[in-house]
């Protein structure tokens, strides 16, 4: 190679070296908005919330206000999909917060003790505000249902009574059978909460003992709960059966779901109580740091949302109580 060929390629690697440097150096300036779930804080938009799907449509007014472009990273989950990953995730793969259901945020920190040699995730839990579970019946049929449940809990009434005949529940002149939706329990905290509040309907006590789950009489409500209903995303139980009541007839949901619904059902429905119930409260949890203003926007949104504001003596749930009924819903 001559002197002027090396001279050359010689300039010619420099300016490659030199682009590349300057496009680290941009890339490094640049405010995308966007990150995935396990990513750590970076750029402008630093702070990183995940949100349980319950929570989408407040989350996502949260990120469109101006006060927060390019200052925050929403990531829209279901609660289940975000406990599995944070349960394995180091410090350098944590949000900063988390906007979940209670015990989401207990269910991860034990997760965490029982499977793996991290500390916990959350530093600090609030919770926010509140609902009320509930069970949606299609108002032709709220009758048979509810003089059929009227012995027990409307929860567990339904999860007994999912796939049987209408004329097995009670009304001979209505077709076909209870089609019953749930939000999945597997990955929906939503979800999971309408079968715990199932359960305690049939144990007669929201202070569940595992230890119960082998009684025949549970188990045999546990297989035909989980065979003859059918899983949702949450909040789609109740919207599939505003708009195709022949698919889903009564849908386990909240009373917040009812006032986010879209108008429009081809049948009137009603809302029925459920008692025992466990307590739905939205939960803000700070995993690697708190934005006090943002914290409090989001209880904002919640109560313009339906949510009910907090009150100080809302129950803490048991994490070990839920994970354990997380598995069992799996298992069967």
């Amino acid at each position: 190679m001559t002197l002027k060929r090396l001279a050359a390629f010689l300039l010619a690697a420099a300016m490659v070296v030199g682009a590349l440097l300057i496009r680290n150096a941009l890339d490094g300036n640049s405010d995308t908005g966007t990150a995935s779930p396990g990513d750590p804080p970076s750029g402008d938009n630093s702070f990183q919330l995940i949100c349980s799907s319950e929570f989408q449509e407040v989350c996502n007014s949260i990120a469109s206000d101006k006060d927060n472009q390019n200052k925050l990273t929403v990531t829209i989950e279901p609660a289940g999909v975000t406990l599995d990953r944070l349960a394995q995730a180091t410090d350098d793969q944590m949000p900063d917060a988390w906007l979940t259901l209670d015990p989401f945020p207990a269910m991860l920190d034990e997760t965490r003790d029982r499977t793996t040699s991290f500390g916990p995730a959350t530093t600090t839990t609030q919770v926010l505000s509140t609902t009320a579970s509930a069970v949606a019946v299609i108002d032709a049929k709220a009758g048979a249902l509810q003089e059929s449940c009227a012995e027990e809990s409307i929860a567990t009434c339904v999860g007994r009574l999912a796939g049987k005949t209408w004329a097995d529940v009670g009304d001979p002149s209505l077709g076909g059978s209870l089609k019953l939706g749930i939000s999945d329990p597997a990955t929906e905290a939503s979800g999971l909460l309408s079968f715990a509040d199932g359960m305690a309907g049939l144990l007669g006590t929201t202070d569940i003992d595992s230890g119960q789950y082998s009684d025949p009489d549970v188990r045999a409500w546990v297989r035909n709960i989980v065979a003859n209903s059918q899983t949702f995303p949450a909040g789609s139980a109740l919207n599939t059966m505003i708009s195709r009541p022949s698919k889903v007839d009564v849908a386990y949901t909240t009373l917040v779901e009812r006032t986010a619904s879209p108008s429009g059902s081809r049948e009137p429905y009603q809302s029925l109580a459920v008692s025992p119930g466990f307590t739905v409260a939205a939960t803000w949890a700070v995993i690697a740091s708190n934005d006090d203003r943002l914290r409090d926007q989001t209880a904002e949104a919640l109560i313009s949302a339906g949510w009910i504001s907090q009150a100080e003596d809302s129950p803490t749930l048991s994490a070990s109580t839920f994970i354990t009924l997380r598995a069992l819903w799996e298992d069967t």
